[in-house]
C-alpha cells in the first residue's frame, strides 16, 4: 500500500467510527428522553 492510500483508509475509518458514535449517542439521548417523558404520557414521545 502506498502512503496516500493508507492515509485515505485511516481517514475513512475515522469518519465511519465518528458517524457510528454520533448515531449511538443520539439513540441513547432519545432513549433517555423517552424514559424522562414517559410519566407525563405525552403522545409521540414514546414509541
Amino acid at each position: 500500500m502506498t502512503t496516500a492510500s493508507t492515509s485515505q483508509h485511516q481517514d475513512s475509518e475515522a469518519a465511519i467510527n465518528r458517524q457510528i458514535n454520533l448515531e449511538l449517542y443520539a439513540s441513547y439521548v432519545y432513549l433517555s428522553m423517552s424514559y424522562h417523558f414517559h410519566p407525563f404520557c405525552l403522545m409521540g414521545s414514546v414509541n
